[in-house]
């Protein structure tokens, strides 16, 4: 019961710091939100998931939407992760993060044919601050692991087994997919199971300092 408190107590405020309030107080009993996770380069959102709460029966179910997937929407490539570096060149300003996330936002509403209430954009700094807010994410590796950062060079070694990962190494865990066998398709199910890891830990470690840090990030 203290779990179950303690994640709706963060939902409720998550709603609130997004600014959706308008949207939980429609009749309908489902919210959505697009995460949208960006790279330091280009500013791609190379991670894309759509996550809804009924609050009906307090069940969330969430889906991927791969980087490379194509979408009409007037990007150089037309692939979805392309509409937000776009759209942000094209707005500029103070605004200009909002502007293009509120056209991504719109843009795989449309084109899914599913009413997205609010969004959640996120940086590898936000994800590596999220996990060390639970005090790390336990995953079992199958064999050795090795990443080396492209921008800053640094490299992130981890055995094989139950390792448990602090933010920096679940940001390289989560980035990794060198020798995939299916390339960004095997990533997005490390990605699955990263996400099932992270709850789980969460739910063992909820507090509402726990959640009230998970919310200022």
């Amino acid at each position: 019961m203290k779990k179950k408190c303690a994640f709706l107590l963060l939902l409720s405020l998550l709603i609130g710091a997004c600014g959706c309030g308008a949207a939980a107080r429609r009749s309908e009993s489902v919210l959505t939100c697009l995460i949208a996770g960006h790279d330091t380069a280009a500013g791609n959102t190379d991670v894309l998931v759509l996550a809804s709460y009924d609050y009906s029966d307090g069940t969330i179910t969430m889906m991927q939407i791969p980087r490379d997937t194509y979408l009409a929407a007037g990007t150089w490539q037309n692939k979805v992760n392309q509409i937000y570096p776009t759209q942000y060149a094209k707005s500029g300003g103070q605004n200009g993060r909002h502007a293009a996330m509120s056209e991504l936002q719109k843009q795989i509403s449309s084109a899914l044919g599913v009413r997205v209430d609010t969004y959640l954009s996120l940086t590898y700094d936000d994800v590596a601050a999220t996990v060390d807010s639970i005090g790390g994410v336990t995953v079992e590796l199958p064999a050795d692991f090795t990443y080396t950062d492209p921008a800053s060079g640094r490299e992130v070694t981890l055995p094989a087994g139950q390792c448990r990962l602090d933010g920096v190494a679940s940001v390289a865990y989560l980035r990794h997919r060198a020798g995939y066998e299916n390339g960004d398709l095997d990533r997005l199910e490390v990605q699955k199971r990263f996400l099932a890891a992270f709850f789980r830990d969460a739910r063992r470690s909820m507090s509402p300092a726990a959640a009230i840090a998970l919310v200022r990030r």
